[in-house]
């Protein structure tokens, strides 16, 4: 198996709250033959370039809310869904900066895509907590989430199939496909110098003939 994907956002208007962001990836799978499966290959590749808009307010002293929207196109290739679509997305964070405590949410939705049949949405919330939330320091979140990952890369490294991988899985729409996981993380933010650090053991419901699985990842967010 051969991944590699990555992403960038640079902000058009810092102040008008407008940046253009773009991600991809890649991955390939191959096996060969055993007793009970036959040899496989399969690709899936996917491109990004969303706009996006978001705003900081802050209501009083101790709160601050930070909605966010996102529309844009994506090109989608491999062995299964290939073509071009629109997505939107968008979501809310509201922050207390005295608990350093933050509640947050968000979802996307694919409004149209060249591939017959091909539905795709995601939704999240997230309840993060510590004194990394406001400023520098460790933080601790409880998240769950539906549907499918933006940028599939965490599904790609998780416990379940990609879609792209799963010939004919990606065009039945998402329901009954993609289950809902549930991400305990922790991590530490450096915020002079643009970066966060995160460790996040995730569980996965993959349905009801099958019980939950459990992945753990490390990842560094850095800015520059």
């Amino acid at each position: 198996m051969r991944l590699a994907g990555g992403g960038v956002r640079q902000e058009v208007t810092p102040a008008g709250g407008l940046a253009v962001k773009a991600d991809v990836f890649h991955v390939g799978l191959s096996s060969d033959a055993h007793e009970d499966l036959p040899e496989a290959q399969a690709t899936a590749t996917r491109a990004r370039t969303l706009i996006e808009w978001q705003s900081d307010w802050a209501p009083s002293k101790s709160m601050r809310i930070r909605p966010r929207v996102e529309t844009g196109g994506r090109w989608d290739g491999g062995s299964d869904v290939r073509g071009f679509g629109t997505e939107v997305g968008g979501g809310v964070a509201l922050v207390h900066v005295g608990l350093n405590l933050e509640v947050a949410g968000g979802a996307r939705y694919l409004l149209a895509h060249q591939a017959e049949g091909f539905e795709e949405w995601g939704a999240n919330m997230a309840l993060r907590a510590g004194s990394g939330v406001t400023g520098s320091g460790p933080w601790v979140s409880l998240e769950p989430e539906w549907g499918a990952a933006a940028s599939r890369l965490q599904t790609l490294s998780g416990p379940q199939a990609d879609l792209g991988l799963s010939p004919g899985a990606a065009v039945t729409g998402i329901d009954g496909v993609q289950p809902g996981r549930l991400r305990l993380a922790a991590g530490y933010a450096l915020p002079e110098a643009d970066a966060d650090l995160k460790l996040e053991v995730a569980q996965e419901n993959r349905g009801p003939d099958a019980g939950p699985t459990l992945g753990v990842q490390l990842s560094a967010t850095l800015g520059w």
